[in-house]
């Protein structure tokens, strides 16, 4: 019996799925994306946009993981340089929690169905995953999954910051604070504990305070 492997680098993974890939700028893809280089399938496992100065555009600096191999390789592009984003068979989930044995326990929001993947599936971004998350899986037609993607913002609470000074402005220097999950990442000074804080999961970078209804 051929299996997914057999047919390895002779046939890209992409094309034993139904869904292709689509083009994308090097400055947008995710940590989670799969993407294809010269015949093989790749993780992004962290995504740094480095800015220019002036009129230079800066580079994206790219953390990837050989799918098969599980090997790491670092690509630097343009963010203007297009690269081939591949879709596979994509499964909703919600994140309900980290086990303690470290795997994250997710939920079909529809069956109810229950599993558990590798913090890995999602490289980096899997520090910005809180409770409810929605979140994808990607299998390969064997039902192998292969990465896990979170949306490009997610909603957390800041559980651990600085005071707030009197004269600090959003215009000042960030802070560092800490969020549910484990992640830090810097912040105006006007956000505090307790606050709930949009952030780039790509930069994992702070984007603004959330609107509470």
């Amino acid at each position: 019996m051929t299996t997914l492997v057999d047919l390895w680098p002779q046939q890209p993974l992409w094309n034993l799925n139904s869904t292709r890939g689509v083009k994308k700028k090097a400055n947008e893809v995710r940590s989670g994306n799969l993407i294809e280089l010269e015949g093989r399938l790749y993780q992004v496992t962290k995504h740094q946009h480095t800015h220019g100065h002036g009129r230079q555009l800066g580079n994206v600096q790219l953390e990837l993981r050989d799918v098969q191999s599980r090997t790491k390789l670092q690509e630097r592009r343009r963010p203007s340089d297009l690269l081939e984003v591949v879709r596979l068979n994509g499964r909703a989930f919600q994140f309900l929690y980290k086990d303690e044995e470290g795997l994250l326990q997710l939920m079909d929001p529809r069956s109810f169905e229950q599993i558990a993947v590798s913090p890995e599936l999602f490289g980096a971004s899997a520090a910005f995953l809180g409770p409810g998350a929605e979140v994808s899986i990607n299998y390969t037609d064997d039902g192998d999954a292969v990465s896990g993607e979170l949306p490009s913002t997610v909603e957390l609470k800041v559980v651990e910051a600085d005071p707030y000074a009197r004269g600090d402005s959003a215009t000042s220097s960030y802070k560092q604070c800490r969020l549910e999950g484990g992640a830090k990442i810097g912040v105006p000074p006007f956000v505090q504990t307790g606050d709930i804080v949009v952030v780039d999961t790509a930069e994992g970078t702070f984007v603004k305070r959330a609107t509470v209804s």
